[in-house]
């Protein structure tokens, strides 16, 4: 929902530019924007391949590590 957030708010200040100023802060909040998205990709593990040739193949280890952890929880939790 954060993510959809902050692109909402791009394409809001892209509609308002009325001058070079709006530009300018629009450009400032998009890379602002970017480093945040990206330090949240990075702790999510999401591989950079990805990000660039959005092949799922590269999201294999990181959904095997997924269902490892749920595989763990349900092994921890099956007596309840």
């Amino acid at each position: 929902m954060y993510l959809y957030g902050l692109l909402h708010q791009l394409a809001f200040l892209a509609g308002k530019i009325k001058d070079r100023r709006d530009m300018e802060n629009l450009i400032d909040t998009a890379r602002r924007y970017g480093e945040i998205t990206d330090q949240m990709f990075d702790r999510w593990s999401i591989p950079d391949h990805y990000l660039v040739f959005g092949d799922k193949a590269d999201l294999a280890r990181l959904k095997a590590l997924e269902l490892c952890e749920l595989d763990a929880f349900y092994v921890e939790h099956e007596d309840e």
